[in-house]
This record gives C-alpha cells, structure tokens and sequence, in this order.
C-alpha cells in the first residue's frame, strides 16, 4: 500500500513541477516581450495582468511541490528534540491539523470562486475586432482550491508516512528530488 501511495504521490509531484516550469517560463518569455514592447514605446494593457495572475498560479503550485517535499514552512520545533514514537505521534497530529486547515480553505476558496462566478467578474479583455475576448476571474482562481487540494494530498500522505512508520528515507527524498527538478539538488 505505502509502493502504491508513494508512486501517485511523486506522480502528482511530477505533474505539479512540470505545470509550474511551464508556467514560470510563460511568464518570463511574457515579462521579456512586454518589457521589450515598452522600450519602443508600445506594450500590450492585458499582458501584465494575466503575468499577474500567472504568479498566483506560482505561487499554488509551488506551495504543493513544497509540501510534497516537506519543504513547507513548518513551525514544528518539538519534533526537533524529540524521537521514536512520540516524533511520529507529533508528525501525524501536525500533518492531520495541517490537512483540516487546508480543507477548510478549500470550502472558502471554492465559495470565492461561486462568487466570482456570479459576479462575473472580468479579468482582463483581449481587445479585437468586433468585440473584446473576455478572460473571467474565477477562471484564474481555479487553481486556489486545486493548490489546497494537492497540498492537502500531500499532508495526508506524510500522515500515512507516519503512521506506518515508513517515512522516506533522505536518499529516496534526493532521487525524487532529483527526478522532479531536472538531476539538480
């Protein structure tokens, strides 16, 4: 069960890396144009803000591929001075608060996005000939409650981890590491 669970994991976490490459080199190659664009005096009025909402998408994936890694920022100094079986009772207690409150944000982000739905909200509008292409907010927000989900994922794989007491070793942490940032450690 722990093979099986391990391999969707580093799965998700592939996923999860190979959409935030993409989506950090979209934003470079657009920041690169815009920026090009401005210094011969044009630039293109929605570009900046579609980056804009390209970093929230970051800044989600990057919050799972962080917990994935159990990178996260953490503020869990007692499992620091403690060891055996009350480390692995204090690491199932925070990954399981950590999953709640991730769930929690899930129901709110998805009541944000009904809102936003409602309100129909406009990103920003691509102008054309005949009428402008409209770009909705909660399109762009999808990605909160995704994040809060894969992040959610991750912590109750680490809860699993824990509980089995098959935490992975550091080497397996450094090879799925190295297979999901391209070899670099």
């Amino acid at each position: 069960m722990t093979r099986l669970i391990r391999a969707v994991d580093s799965a998700v976490a592939r996923v999860e890396t190979a959409a935030l490459v993409t989506i950090l080199a979209v934003m470079a190659f657009l920041a690169v144009v815009q920026v090009t664009l401005k210094l011969f005096g044009a630039g293109i009025p929605w570009l900046e803000m579609f980056v804009r909402y390209l970093v929230v998408w970051v800044g989600f994936l990057g919050g799972a591929v962080a917990s994935f890694q159990a990178r996260h920022i953490t503020i869990d100094v007692v499992s620091r001075f403690v060891k055996g079986r009350v480390r692995r009772v204090f690491g199932v207690v925070v990954n399981l608060v950590s999953a709640i409150l991730v769930a929690v944000l899930i129901v709110v982000s998805l009541y944000y996005i009904q809102r936003k739905i409602g309100d129909r909200s406009i990103a920003f509008a691509i102008p054309r000939a005949g009428g402008n292409i409209e770009f909705l907010e909660w399109w762009f927000a999808t990605i909160i409650p995704v994040g809060f989900g894969l992040m959610g994922w991750h912590f109750m794989v680490q809860t699993w981890y824990y509980i089995v007491d098959e935490q992975p070793e550091q080497e397996d942490l450094e090879e799925d590491d190295a297979s999901i940032d391209g070899g670099r450690s």
